[in-house]
């Protein structure tokens, strides 16, 4: 090939430089716009009936899901749901600034800690970046704010979900999270959680609470003034 080039007059060099800047502008194209894959048809549903199917789906997984009509309807939430398993009066709480108000509420009546949990929480609060109705899923993404460790150290894990955060599939909660993002650095880590942990790797028998929470707990944030469409 390089004899062939050299004798139409063609830099080999150049010749490869040209390809390697092809190649990248393609790549870099790419990135950039993704092209969309197929979603399913159970995803391809009115916004509106989304936080139903999300509702319906993470129960499916064995998670446990409740509605607010607000913000400030969730520290009753959360306490409740404490007393009701009997998971005692102390919380680890992200240090999401839109927590604060409900971690001030909760300091009320429970012992509140604020940060990555240490060894002795039980229990943690957080918040999710988005919901995936097609299977119930929650995006979680790493910060300073939402440490890694909330998500996989505490036994029962409490995540808070606005519903108009809940989009179809994974595709549009990458996207959202890629035009959020633009132009600052992504985040470390970007999980998707289904369901409290389990296993079934020892005789084929569900043990929870294997590599993560063994119970995990929604708060579903309703947008001002809706209700929840059926899915």
């Amino acid at each position: 090939v390089e004899i062939i080039q050299q004798s139409r007059g063609a830099d080999p060099a150049a010749v490869a430089f040209d390809g390697i800047a092809a190649a990248r502008a393609r790549i870099e194209s790419r990135l950039t716009g993704p092209v969309p894959g197929p979603i399913p048809a159970r995803a391809r549903i009115g916004a509106e009936r989304l936080p139903a199917l999300f509702h319906d789906m993470a129960e499916r997984a064995k998670a446990s899901v409740a509605r607010v009509s607000g913000m400030g309807a969730l520290a009753p939430a959360i306490e409740g749901y404490l007393a009701t398993e009997g998971l005692g009066n102390a919380l680890c709480v992200a240090g999401d600034p839109e927590l604060d108000g409900v971690a001030g509420e909760l300091s009320r009546g429970l012992s509140i800690r604020r940060g990555r949990p240490d060894p002795a929480d039980k229990a943690g609060l957080t918040g999710a970046f988005a919901g995936i109705a097609e299977t119930g899923s929650l995006m979680l993404v790493s910060s300073p704010a939402h440490p890694v460790t909330l998500d996989l150290l505490v036994e029962t894990l409490v995540v808070v979900l606005r519903e108009d955060r809940i989009v179809g599939c994974y595709e549009e909660g990458f996207s959202m999270l890629r035009r959020l993002l633009a132009g600052k650095p992504w985040p470390r880590a970007v999980m998707l959680v289904t369901g409290p942990s389990r296993s079934a790797d020892i005789e084929q028998k569900i043990q929870y609470g294997a590599h993560g929470p063994r119970r995990l707990h929604v708060v579903l944030v309703a947008a001002s003034g809706t209700a929840m469409a059926a899915p």
